[in-house]
């Protein structure tokens, strides 16, 4: 296959996009994405939480590998991430999985913060799992953050995460 597939799922950042060729699960950055991505890829975190399989696993791929068209001349870099065997929605989770993976956003921004980096969305899809563990795949969510600021996704955590969570555990409500 030489074409690219664009994943349908990936439109709201309009700094990188996933697609898909040859097999392997690629995302287009723009430049200022790629100086995320860079700044991102030499934290200690990052290094530790790839390693653990908390992060998707990502590689920088030089941009002669991939053919883009001419619609795709903005991306200034192309990441290839691992590709997870099986992808599934948080509205298909159960309890104790939604909770797992509301406990690995909140240990990778408290991560990113002690670094000077954060996550500039909390959204339930940036998570998917290999096996029983849960694993962050949206790389380009990381940004570096200004002095003083704050969680700009803490919003999104408590709609797709937290709130969901309280009324399950408390009130019995499913939060499916």
């Amino acid at each position: 296959m030489n074409d690219i597939a664009l994943e349908p799922g990936s439109f709201r950042d309009r700094t990188a996009r996933v697609f898909y060729h040859d097999g392997k699960i690629l995302r287009g950055l723009n430049s200022a994405a790629l100086n995320e991505w860079r700044a991102l890829s030499v934290t200690s975190f990052y290094r530790r939480f790839s390693q653990s399989g908390g992060i998707v696993s990502t590689q920088q791929r030089d941009l002669d590998s991939v053919p883009l068209s001419s619609a795709d001349l903005q991306w200034a870099g192309v990441l290839e991430h691992e590709t997870i065997p099986f992808v599934s929605y948080p509205y298909e989770w159960s309890f104790e999985m939604l909770r797992d993976a509301a406990l690995l956003q909140i240990d990778l921004v408290l991560a990113a913060l002690d670094e000077g980096m954060s996550l500039k969305d909390a959204s339930a899809y940036n998570v998917q799992w290999k096996g029983s563990a849960p694993v962050f795949v949206d790389i380009a969510s990381f940004y570096k953050r200004g002095a003083r600021e704050p969680w700009v996704g803490y919003r999104q955590f408590c709609q797709m995460f937290l709130y969901p969570l309280l009324l399950q555990a408390y009130r019995d409500v499913p939060f499916q």
